[in-house]
């Protein structure tokens, strides 16, 4: 791997990151949506008038879900990401399919990881959890797919490939 691929996988990783937690802040946006249940015509009104409240309301939940899910995704990328990263060069997957799979099994593995350190500390698992999984597998793929968009393991013939490319 030369210099310049390095930084480009670096760049990559960060960009993925950065992804996943826009993906959390607008999860924590749908969330804030879900939390005004029964008044959401009102909430509506109110945001189309340009209330203060209104945007509030949502950034109360999307502020807290964009910081916790750059940890949990700085987290997946570290211990999931970057090792099935390292599995795919070796074993020369380029495509972008293999990529989004790949960041779906990421997103999938991160809810299970949350998941049991919740249900460790709580004993409880609740409905919000089908939210939080909802947003984990659309960040996987969405990430990784920013991460091969950067990457571009395609482009990249190493010592001992062929010359197809995927």
């Amino acid at each position: 791997m030369t210099p310049m691929s390095t930084n480009r996988v670096i760049l990559g990783f960060v960009a993925a990151w950065v992804t996943s937690a826009v993906v959390a802040f607008a999860a924590g946006c749908a969330f804030g949506l879900v939390l005004q249940a029964g008044h959401l015509s009102e909430w509506f009104a109110m945001a189309l008038a340009g209330s203060q409240e209104a945007v509030d309301s949502l950034l109360l939940a999307a502020i807290p879900a964009a910081m916790t899910g750059s940890v949990v995704s700085l987290v997946a990328i570290i211990c999931f990401a970057i090792p099935m990263y390292l599995a795919a060069c070796r074993r020369q997957v380029h495509s972008r399919r293999g990529y989004a799979l790949g960041g779906c099994a990421v997103g999938l593995l991160a809810f299970i990881a949350l998941a049991a350190v919740e249900y460790t500390f709580t004993r409880n698992l609740i409905e919000v959890y089908l939210l939080e999984l909802a947003a984990m597998l659309a960040a996987g793929p969405i990430a990784s797919l920013t991460f091969w968009s950067i990457a571009r393991p395609d482009r990249r013939i190493g010592k001992g490939a062929s010359a197809q490319q995927t």
